[in-house]
């Protein structure tokens, strides 16, 4: 007897897609649970110190959540046109395919890109100044109720000043150990911190100063404490140096403050770097990436304009640090920084030198030094 197949019922075709869709969240969670492992680990063995697990899991975790709603918002987007239209006919596999990409372009990429920039992966310290033979303590720091993990490198009196020093965005306190030990040399109280979502302190969302203001305070207001005759120095690089300006102009404290590389309005940098690339949309996407940001953190970056602070640090002199090659944070934001400053500020512009390079300058630590010892 012939056997005949029959066509596949409505029950069949229902179980084979959501077995398909099974399989398509397992296999693209592994992928990107791969990516991201060696995305941390490399980064990790290249600055020195360790990917803990632990944010490997929590990654992999919302990166699930994010291909489960994607491949749900997908699925509602061709029932939707399969009610509206009916048949599948040729106009509705093109109507639903561009519906498909103008919600991943506008809203889907601005999410991954705010969900990268907001929650970036934390590596952990495991050099300590006494590899560089210096001297120090471990610290603990309050801000708004997070643990900062933070060092005290005394220098060869508690009277002399005092360097409060700020790391970039992605970094931490170990990355800038090599300019904690060239601060410590021109005998100088260091304290230097990770910023919240940093290094080995607590938390796990960033908002590019503007929390992380509250913690270059709890390091300046430990630093009083232990050294309350003594004039008070801020180093910032990048977002340390957005938060250090932001600090200084809400609470004062700082007798000098130094920014390398810093930018005047977060927004600016967004649509002259990353966001460039995509031509007429980045400002939509940037405006949708702003909602996201604020979803993740209750900030605003759109308000995040250091411009607007520096102006009220009338009695604070201000050295700025830009290379000229900066493709990171164009050397441009220092130059507004520096009119928004006023006579106040001087500029330092290092040809040829790229996002923080200028930190490798023969005269950096001279320029430094004759800044800080200038009455």
């Amino acid at each position: 007897m012939k056997k005949t197949s029959c066509l596949p019922c409505e029950k069949c075709r229902k179980d084979a897609g959501l077995r398909w869709l099974a399989r398509s969240i397992v296999v693209s969670m592994l992928v990107f649970a791969a990516i991201y492992a060696g995305r941390g680990l490399v980064l990790a063995w290249l600055v020195g110190g360790r990917y803990a697990w632990l944010n490997l899991v929590v990654d992999c975790g919302a990166l699930a959540l994010i291909i489960l709603a994607l491949r749900m918002l997908d699925l509602g987007v061709k029932k939707l046109f399969h009610h509206l239209i009916g048949d599948q006919t040729r106009a509705r596999k093109t109507l639903a395919a561009v519906a498909s990409w103008s919600v991943v372009l506008v809203l889907v990429v601005p999410f991954v890109m705010a969900l990268a920039q907001f929650h970036p992966q934390k590596i952990a310290c495991i050099a300590t100044p006494a590899d560089f033979g210096i001297p120090y303590s471990e610290v603990l720091l309050d801000s708004q109720g997070l643990q900062l993990s933070a060092w005290h490198l005394p220098a060869s009196s508690p009277e002399r000043p005092v360097v409060v020093l700020c790391h970039g965005l992605g970094a931490n306190k170990q990355n800038f150990l090599p300019m904690a030990q060239m601060l410590h040399r021109l005998d100088l109280n260091v304290v230097t911190f990770d910023f919240r979502g940093h290094g080995n302190s607590q938390g796990r969302t960033i908002t590019f100063g503007v929390k992380e203001s509250q913690d270059v305070k709890a390091a300046l207001d430990y630093a009083r404490a232990r050294h309350p005759s003594s004039k008070m120095y801020g180093v910032g690089y990048s977002m340390g140096g957005a938060a250090l300006v932001q600090m200084a102009a809400e609470h004062g404290g700082f007798d000098k403050i130094v920014v390398d590389s810093s930018f005047a309005r977060a927004e600016n940098v967004a649509l002259h770097t990353m966001l460039w690339y995509f031509g007429p949309l980045k400002k939509p996407i940037w405006h949708v990436g702003r909602f996201w940001g604020w979803v993740f953190s209750g900030v605003d970056v759109a308000e995040d304009n250091p411009d607007e602070s520096i102006g009220k640090l009338s009695n604070c002199p201000i050295f700025l640090i830009h290379g000229t090659e900066d493709n990171m944070i164009p050397s441009t934001e220092s130059e507004r920084l520096r009119e928004a400053a006023g006579a106040n500020a001087r500029l330092w512009l290092v040809d040829g030198m790229g996002h923080l390079q200028a930190l490798g300058h023969p005269e950096y630590r001279e320029r430094l030094r004759q800044f800080f010892e200038k009455d």
